[in-house]
């Protein structure tokens, strides 16, 4: 029996909407909104966190006792991260002066733990070094020597690096050989009084030239390293300025190019 037109024409329709537009299934959104979904987590698992700042360096943990006593002192602190290993059993020793104008910490090793500034001395051969600033003259006398007018003469101290000798002469004591690296002076004298040549100065500039780093001091661009001849020891300095003030390194049984070149801000 043939349908009425009305209801032929109500079953096109539905099964129009059935099949879809044009015949095609319409596009459906859960697909769009997963792929904004994965794009925002892979994001989020591929961003990068970055590191944690790497920590500064510390002055040497031995030093702790110490820090109390030189807080009051006005210039900026510095000290070595690196100590010489005291003698087996011994244990480190500090003599400390501070005020608002200078500090210096003497280095030392004792046979029993003492706290700073308890021991009334501290042999010769137990002194392992010193770090001091201040003000300009605070520090005493400088080491370091100034450079004649004339008189000098050239000197090849290693291949590539030229000083100047100058010989005892006149009121000068000593006999002296200067050089220049990298922005900073280096000076060995002979204070020994026996009017010896520069083949004496010779292994010992040779010494420092190779213990030197470049700079001697991290970050300072100018200073001076003096080595002293006397009749019984080799001292050695370290000496550069920090704005206003003054540093130094002395060595006595330690190499002081070692301790100053692990200075670091305390």
């Amino acid at each position: 029996m043939a349908l009425p037109r009305t209801w032929s024409t109500l079953l096109l329709l539905t099964a129009l909407a059935a099949a879809g537009c044009g015949g095609h299934r319409p596009h459906s959104t859960r697909p769009i909104a997963s792929a904004a979904a994965s794009t925002s987590s892979a994001s989020t698992a591929s961003a990068v966190v970055p590191p944690p700042a790497p920590a500064m360096p510390r002055p040497n943990a031995a030093f702790a006792p110490v820090l109390p006593l030189l807080r009051p002192a006005g210039p900026p602190l510095r000290l070595p991260t690196w100590l010489p290993a005291p003698a087996a059993g011994d244990h480190f020793y500090f003599s400390v002066k501070a005020d608002a104008q200078a500090y210096t910490v003497d280095i030392a090793q004792a046979a029993t733990p003492a706290a700073p500034n308890s021991l009334p001395a501290v042999p010769q051969a137990d002194l392992l070094g010193e770090v001091a600033a201040g003000a300009p003259g605070q520090l005493g006398p400088s080491p370091a020597d100034v450079a004649p007018a004339t008189g000098g003469s050239a000197q090849a101290i290693v291949p590539g690096l030229t000083g100047t000798f100058y010989p005892e002469k006149g009121d000068r004591l000593y006999a002296l050989l200067l050089w220049q690296r990298d922005g900073w002076t280096f000076e060995v004298a002979d204070a020994t009084g026996q009017s010896r040549g520069v083949s004496t100065l010779l292994p010992y500039a040779r010494k420092l030239v190779a213990a030197a780093a470049s700079p001697p001091v991290p970050g300072v661009a100018t200073g001076t390293v003096v080595q002293t001849l006397a009749a019984d020891n080799a001292a050695v300095w370290v000496l550069w300025r920090e704005g206003t003030w003054e540093y130094r390194v002395q060595g006595y049984n330690a190499p002081a190019l070692q301790l100053a070149g692990s200075m670091v801000s305390g």
